[in-house]
């Protein structure tokens, strides 16, 4: 693989984990507390919202951290191994895990009440993502045991 483009897929996924922190850290506490004040009804969400959000920002970095794993692995042009499988497979629980968390809290907050036709949107949006991004893992994995294996009989037979 071009090591010109590597270079870029490392830097997105910098400028995504940045932007992702960045929001976590100081602007969801400050839309958390905006909601709170403009919606003193549903005031008492503010917290478990915000708990829901970082739970799943955990299985979000993991998938991240995996997708770096990944990275190295084809610098050192060593892709095709078991350590490749390991990391897509803990990508797809990742993003299953995502999926997991967002619809409890988007059900949740239907069941609540509290849920804005907007926030709504969002969170069916990263559900869908998520579901894309545990697919497309899970394909790949299946795809790389495939490869792995004709890998292992052609080194033998040789």
């Amino acid at each position: 693989m071009n090591k010109r483009l590597i270079y870029i897929l490392e830097a997105a996924l910098v400028i995504i984990c940045i932007i992702t922190l960045a929001v976590a850290i100081f602007g969801l506490p400050r839309m958390a507390a905006m909601s709170a004040e403009n919606f003193p009804e549903v005031a008492y969400l503010q917290y478990p919202i915000l708990l829901g959000i970082y739970l799943a920002c955990m299985p979000f970095y993991m998938g991240i951290y995996q997708t770096f794993r990944l990275i190295r692995l084809i610098k050192k042009e060593d892709a095709f191994n078991e350590q490749a499988c390991g990391a897509l497979r803990v990508i797809t629980i990742s993003a299953i895990c995502v999926i997991i968390l967002f619809m409890i809290g988007t059900i949740y907050l239907n069941v609540e009440n509290a849920l804005p036709p907007a926030l709504f949107l969002t969170g069916i949006i990263i559900i869908f993502a998520a579901c894309v991004i545990a697919v497309f893992a899970e394909v790949l994995r299946a795809l790389l045991m495939k490869v792995i294996d004709i890998k292992n009989e052609n080194d033998l037979t040789i």
